[in-house]
């Protein structure tokens, strides 16, 4: 018991030692490597030539631009999606930067931690007009198309359970074999991440005769992940998450950051460096500043590859800041 005891700490030990200083690995590389996969227009998707666009590509822009003061020095490594950890923990990448679920048994796996969450997916349904329902309460008995294993239909059927409604739940192996076969009238809903029911209904032969309900059926958040055992580089990485957030709280964006090094506010301060000390992560004063006058605030990321600004112009729901309506909040940064 002794030995093996030993062994664990061993194991445990070493790990921690390789794992530790990947703020100096990554500078002696010269770019932070993350992981992408494509999960769909908005959030990671690639033009084949190697050019990543999303929400989850720009976090990793954001992180280069706090290590480097240069958000072009990423690397990305396109990632198996049925294995997506696996890179991570054998040190192949910094930062994996894909879409994946904040969940129970994702947090406590060995060798990963989540960041926090970076885009909250919120999961609705779609239905003809014909069938002249408002909300989603009217749909008792439905049959609905769903993505055979994906949140959607967890969601969907806790949902239904909970209104004690009964509902038959109608699997395909992807989202498009569930939308053809919702058109083709195979079942009365299809259920999906709301921000991409909008898309897959303009999609439809004729998207105006369907209805996305504004009823949520659930919601979870999506975070990037690292590997344990670097605490420096996880603060890194979580502070530009927060720095992101904090930023727009402050109305601060890449047209006016400059200006907060004269701001009257020390939480404007913070984002040039004028006040506060950022040793402990290792990078310039200007660390925050520069993520936000190189890549923008949470806002102009969602805008550009989400919102307004995209082709996809869809609503940020929960996604905006607490004191609109939504989830996000960041610590300050003093």
């Amino acid at each position: 018991m002794a030995r093996l005891a030993w062994l664990v700490m061993a194991l445990v030990l070493g790990i921690g030692a390789a794992q530790a200083g990947t703020l100096d690995k990554v500078r002696d590389r010269g770019a932070v490597t993350c992981g992408v996969s494509a999960d769909g227009p908005g959030l990671s998707e690639s033009d084949g030539a190697g050019n990543w666009t999303g929400l989850f590509p720009d976090f990793c822009r954001a992180v280069a631009a706090a290590v480097f003061a240069d958000p072009t020095r990423v690397a990305f490594v396109p990632i198996e999606r049925d294995a997506p950890f696996e890179a991570l923990r054998a040190g192949e990448i910094d930062i994996l930067a894909s879409p994946h679920a904040w969940t129970f048994s994702r947090d406590i796996e060995a060798g990963v931690r989540l960041v926090g969450a970076l885009y909250y997916a919120s999961y609705g349904l779609m239905v003809p007009r014909r069938l002249g329902v408002a909300t989603a309460l009217e749909l008792s008995g439905a049959d609905i198309c769903v993505t055979e294993g994906g949140p959607a239909a967890l969601y969907v059927a806790d949902y239904f359970r909970r209104n004690n409604m009964p509902h038959t739940l109608v699997s395909f192996a992807n989202a498009p074999d569930a939308l053809q076969a919702y058109e083709a009238g195979r079942c009365d809903v299809y259920a999906d991440d709301l921000a991409s029911l909008d898309p897959q209904r303009q999609r439809l032969d004729r998207a105006d005769a369907h209805l996305i309900l504004s009823d949520v059926v659930g919601i979870e958040p999506l975070s990037p992940a690292l590997r344990e055992g670097d605490p420096q580089w996880a603060d890194i990485v979580r502070w530009t998450l927060f720095a992101l957030i904090a930023a727009e709280t402050l109305s601060l964006n890449s047209d006016n950051v400059e200006d907060s090094a004269t701001s009257s506010s020390p939480l404007a301060r913070g984002f040039v460096g004028a006040d506060g000390d950022s040793r402990p992560l290792g990078l310039d004063p200007q660390w925050a500043y520069n993520i936000i006058a190189m890549v923008g605030n949470y806002g102009e990321l969602f805008a550009r590859n989400l919102g307004e600004d995209s082709p996809l112009d869809g609503e940020r729901r929960l996604n905006r800041l607490w004191r609109e309506g939504g989830l996000l909040s960041a610590p300050p940064i003093r």
